[in-house]
């Protein structure tokens, strides 16, 4: 916001705040030197800085400690036993890791499907929602959603806080575009640290590293008014000591801003990619209203243990790498004391016995001067209480018990449990946390699909066509940007709401099992006049499309017998006709020959025939 203006102050006088230079400089033509390019590219950097020394600074620092942990290389060379040159053991358990792969093999389970429903009643709403979902999941397929996924829960679980982005690449599907679900890293990414609430902040930054060729090739008209960076942290890689022509590598930051209408109450967002201290990208030179039409930050940040005030969070490397260290410290006590014990000391009196002597243990006799016990003595290394062994251990469990990583979650039990059904029971309720962990990413993940989906309807998306499955049977339909429309009965094509739900994409035996169950609870209820594909459809099972595709074979083969069996019959049913009317017209003949001569008993009258039914009969024959 701009400051207020003192009384008679001069407007002219009043300098520019930070944001309202990036906001006077976005959209307009971007020249290497230009004055008033020069006071933009500050006030991004001066931001960027910002953000960095206020809170991202230490921030990182947490990070870097918690690969530490996580990877058990924290025992660093400015330890006190390596500064004075003691060549201590350093024990480095992997506690932390264990609970850390073990929770995400949990949320791997539990990875996200996104299931579109229809808006409205009737057989067209529910198509066009099987047809979108069935896009979202290529798209998600093209992006390698699973991938991104994995990355994510890394970050989630090791520093409590993961970024996905949900965004359109001009570049997918071979040039033709696409939208897409990604992972940022966290070390890569920075949201208003004012806020806690990522889309009420001024501005986002990610953060990457390329070589200076890679400018070099991507945009070789502003390359040569590039720079090196100066001032930069460690962790950026990048050779700052070096002449600019010389340096290896250059930082590219990409700045997310929002611009709010007071008239018209929207929001347009948009982005400025710059490097080298120029202006390489700029998105409202060509998407005036916004790069988004959605108007919100395209990114969606996930946190495990939230932080209040922050839009960030704790992970189980903050909660529990003090245990950890502290539980490693003991047992490499205990090892040092095991090591000490190996080697006996022996304490040996000058001039009464000779040290060579005592060395020597393939002399058979050695020379003592005076009392052999004053002469040689061992010294054994006194053990440690046998608490601390325990201790040590009780410190390494607590661990994986606070941190929801139990035996039960192993799949391991104790105390004679044996019943497969109990054991299912502490599998379920020693899962919860990591079930309720899961939930959050699901949260997030929702919230990008539903962006992704206004970017497919905003952007011109491949066009397609989509197979499904309608009524037991597939269906072959076609599918762009239009398809996220619908009439609304005057003449009007308004956007279609998307209403989605989330399944997770590996359901554990149990839970398949139970919805299975009720499945055939209702097949049962209708008997025989229950469709066998429409039963199919509805179970969760492995390899279900070539079950559904082998019915549908035998179903239509079965149908052509059935045709050829019918035909047959109508043959034979015609034939059997035909020869009735020539019976009938024969019994006829031989009436009106009878009738000429005397009275003579009246032959038998032949039925009358009758019409075929040859549905019927054929009924009847089958």
């Amino acid at each position: 916001m701009p400051k207020s203006k003192k009384q008679n102050e001069p407007e002219a006088l009043i300098p520019l705040s930070g944001m309202e230079k990036i906001y006077a400089g976005i959209g307009r033509e971007h020249k290497p030197g230009d004055p008033g390019d020069i006071e933009f590219i500050d006030a991004i950097y001066g931001l960027f800085e910002e953000y960095r020394m206020t809170y991202y600074r230490d921030e990182w620092q947490r990070l870097d400690d918690n690969v530490t942990i996580y990877e058990g290389t924290y025992w660093g060379e400015n330890d006190a036993e390596v500064v004075r040159g003691d060549r201590k053991p350093r024990m480095a358990t992997p506690m932390i890791t264990s609970c850390i792969e073990n929770i995400k093999a949990d949320l791997m389970d539990e990875l996200p499907e996104a299931v579109i429903l229809p808006d409205a009643a009737g057989e067209s709403p529910m198509v066009t929602a099987k047809v979108l979902t069935k896009v979202v999941e290529q798209e998600l397929d093209a992006c390698d959603w699973e991938g991104e996924y994995v990355k994510g829960v890394q970050d989630f679980l090791q520093d409590g806080w993961c970024v996905f982005e949900a965004g359109h690449d001009p570049l997918e599907n071979n040039g033709l575009g696409g939208a897409f679900i990604r992972y940022v890293m966290n070390k890569n990414f920075m949201c208003d640290p004012q806020t806690p609430n990522l889309q009420d902040g001024r501005a986002c930054f990610v953060l990457d590293v390329k070589p200076w060729d890679w400018f070099k090739q991507h945009y070789p008209d502003i390359f040569p008014y590039m720079t090196a960076d100066e001032g930069l942290i460690e962790a950026d890689r990048i050779d700052s000591t070096t002449e600019p022509e010389r340096a290896k590598s250059l930082r590219l930051i990409e700045m997310w801003v929002k611009e709010f209408d007071a008239e018209t109450r929207t929001t347009a967002v948009h982005f400025v990619r710059v490097a080298g201290h120029q202006v390489i990208e700029d998105s409202k030179l060509t998407y005036e209203r916004g790069y988004y039409e959605h108007g919100l930050f395209p990114f969606r940040v996930c946190t495990l243990y939230p932080q209040k005030g922050s839009a960030l969070g704790l992970g189980i490397c903050d909660l529990f790498k003090d245990t950890q260290r502290y539980a490693d410290k003991l047992n490499a006590i205990l090892l040092e004391n095991a090591l000490r014990a190996r080697t006996p000391r022996l304490f040996i009196q000058e001039g009464l016995v000779d040290i060579e002597d005592v060395r020597d243990f393939s002399r058979e006799a050695i020379e003592v001067q005076g009392n052999l016990e004053a002469a040689v003595k061992w010294m054994d290394t006194q053990p440690l209480p046998a608490y601390l062994m325990n201790f040590a251990q009780l410190m390494q469990q607590s661990i994986k018990n606070e941190a929801g990583s139990n035996d039960q979650s192993r799949g391991q039990t104790a105390g004679g449990v044996t019943a497969a059904s109990a054991i299912t029971a502490l599998q379920d309720m020693s899962t919860k946390r990591s079930r309720m962990e899961a939930r959050e990413l699901q949260r997030g993940f929702k919230e990008c699909v539903r962006m992704m989906i206004e970017i497919m309807r905003e952007k011109d998306i491949v066009p397609r066509e989509v197979v499904i499955t309608v009524n037991g049977q597939p269906e072959i339909l076609p599918f762009d940007s239009r398809s996220l429309y619908r009439g609304n009965g005057e003449g009007r094509r308004v956007p279609i709401e998307a209403l989605i739900t989330i399944k997770t994409s590996r359901q554990t035996r149990f839970s398949r099992m139970a919805h299975n169950e009720l499945v055939l609870q209702f097949v049962n209820m209708f008997q025989q006049t229950a469709d066998p594909l429409i039963m199919m459809e509805a179970l969760e099972m492995d390899d279900k499309e070539q079950i559904l595709d082998t019915i549908r074979k035998a179903q239509h083969g079965g149908m052509l017998a059935l045709q050829q069996q019918n035909a047959q019959m109508q043959a034979q049913l015609q034939q059997m006709s035909e020869e009735l009317g020539q019976y009938q017209s024969a019994m006829k003949q031989i009436q009106a020959g009878l009738g000429g001569g005397g009275e003579q008993a009246p032959a038998p009258q032949a039925p009358a025939a009758q019409p075929v039914d040859a549905a019927a009969l054929a009924q009847s024959i089958g």
